[in-house]
């Protein structure tokens, strides 16, 4: 008899948080499933507006339902609706799907129990540290702050962009955030147009960097030299995050390139 194996479900989280005031709309959700995760942002006030795809690995995927079966979630019941005054309200839910198990929970005006309030830091905690990006509205003055510190970064990785394959994706991601931060303003600090600027010369150079990997890796793998073109290939997606198609472009020449090497016994 053929082994039967038994496939897990998938991980689902949908969160949304949405805070109403007299004269702002903010909203924040962020819909995780499995590996795949997309955030989306808008305040309204501050004409802000996020919509960012990220892609995990396997291992974090373990360890974010690792954490979240350590919540008991799945067993909270209802919240009472809380009292509003017309003008403001507080709205946040999550959806989660594990194990086979589903649950969904919304808190509207009121107080979160602590098995909700401990997925919201899961979900929290992954926002900043993964998609770099705080589920809170920001003033003026703080939108400024962190358009100069994500700058500064960004200039710093541009910079130095020879020390890690990975610095010019990151140098394009902290510029177009500076400008993110940064669009909501008629007069705008000078380090807007030079992150603009610089971020077109980095995704050109980004671009012409991949695009020689590529046609290298491609020429060895003609001529047969298979070790050599995985070789390019590996250095292609070392430049990039898993969510990005040339990641996977690059991913799947590996995987070319490998299924060859043991057709034809090549170490």
């Amino acid at each position: 008899a053929v082994a039967v194996v038994k496939k897990e479900p998938p991980l689902l989280i949908h969160y949304v948080k949405q805070v109403t005031t007299a004269d702002n709309i903010f909203r924040y959700s962020m819909l995780v499933e499995n590996t795949e995760i997309k955030l989306t942002l808008d305040d309204l006030k501050y004409s802000r507006h996020i919509d960012q795809p990220k892609t995990i690995t396997e291992e974090q995927l373990d360890r974010l339902k690792l954490e979240i079966r350590n919540t008991d979630f799945i067993n909270q019941t209802k919240i009472e609706t809380g009292a509003t005054d017309g003008y403001n309200d507080d709205t946040r839910s999550i959806m989660l799907s594990i194990d086979g198990a589903v649950n969904e929970v919304v808190v509207k005006n009121n107080y979160a129990p602590n098995s909700f309030s401990e997925v919201e830091n899961i979900i929290e905690h992954l926002s900043v540290t993964e998609l770099e990006v705080k589920s809170v509205t920001l003033t003026p003055e703080e939108m400024q702050t962190e358009a100069e510190e994500s700058f500064n970064i960004a200039q710093d990785k541009f910079e130095n962009y020879e020390a890690n394959p990975m610095n010019l994706t990151m140098a394009i991601k902290r510029y177009k955030m500076t400008m993110e931060y940064l669009a909501p303003f008629t007069n705008k600090p000078d380090f807007y147009a030079v992150a603009r600027d610089n971020m077109k010369e980095a995704e050109k150079l980004l671009d012409n960097k991949y695009n020689n990997l590529f046609f290298n890796g491609n020429k060895a793998f003609t001529l047969g030299n298979y070790t050599e073109a995985k070789s390019y290939m590996h250095k292609a997606l070392s430049m990039f995050e898993e969510s990005d198609k040339r990641y996977e472009r690059a991913r799947n020449a590996i995987t070319k390139i490998e299924s060859k090497m043991r057709r034809n016994k090549v170490k």
